[in-house]
């Protein structure tokens, strides 16, 4: 317990003095162990016959990745979240004290607040934005050029069919009530942190439906292109 809490403290620590790169590590490392356990337990099948990765795993998916979680969930988020950002989210928030509640109160935004804030950032924020980069991103990563980048963002999210939607519906069972705590209880030093953690559930499941690989060659259980994309 002493390691523990000793642990709790210096990561603490370093969240407050250098914010941006500890939340940069912790995602990169998150998709790191997010990426590696789906390879090596869902769809170790999956792979590429040519793949010649050691350990049975493709670490270029992996990197690629990390890349993701590193930059866009940590450092990104990070400047979206924190609470010292005048054009972050917590601050529109703040305009809006009726509807979201004010975190200047004692006890911060409170449940009801919290849960509006929560469902604004899952539903329109996630949903308008953090889906749709995220395919682009992964289009771009693997060798796709601008019109790629589009048919994915179209394709694979926004008309994904069933498989979008069942995406986003795990997707809001976890990160809904996860962002009322993030909102009304978390100390926002903390948010990233206490984002990453949760995270990493939902990183092992976006590994395994929508994998960082070309999603021409995806294969069972994994978010397909839509058949007018791959005719």
């Amino acid at each position: 317990m002493n390691l523990l809490r000793r642990t709790g403290a210096s990561y603490t620590a370093a969240a407050i003095a250098v914010p941006y790169t500890c939340a940069i590590a912790s995602g990169a490392f998150r998709g790191i162990v997010a990426d590696q356990l789906a390879q090596r337990t869902v769809d170790r099948e999956d792979r590429d016959d040519d793949d010649d990765s050691p350990a049975g795993t493709d670490l270029r998916r992996t990197a690629k990745y990390a890349l993701w979680t590193g930059l866009f969930t940590g450092g990104w988020q990070t400047w979206m979240y924190n609470s010292t950002n005048s054009r972050g989210m917590p601050a529109w928030f703040e305009k809006s004290p009726r509807l979201f509640g004010s975190a200047s109160r004692a006890r911060g935004p409170g449940f009801r607040g919290g849960l509006a804030r929560a469902t604004f950032d899952c539903v329109v924020y996630s949903g308008l934005f953090f889906f749709p980069v995220y395919f682009a991103y992964r289009e771009v990563a693997n060798g796709g050029g601008p019109a790629e980048v589009v048919r994915a963002v179209k394709d694979d999210w926004f008309f994904g069919g069933e498989r979008a939607r069942k995406t986003f519906a795990g997707f809001l069972a976890l990160w809904v009530p996860a962002q009322v705590m993030t909102f009304a209880v978390v100390p926002p030093h903390l948010r990233v942190a206490w984002m990453l953690g949760v995270g990493l559930a939902w990183d092992l499941y976006l590994c395994v439906v929508a994998p960082m690989v070309d999603p021409r060659k995806a294969t069972r259980g994994k978010l397909q292109p839509s058949p007018s994309a791959s005719e």
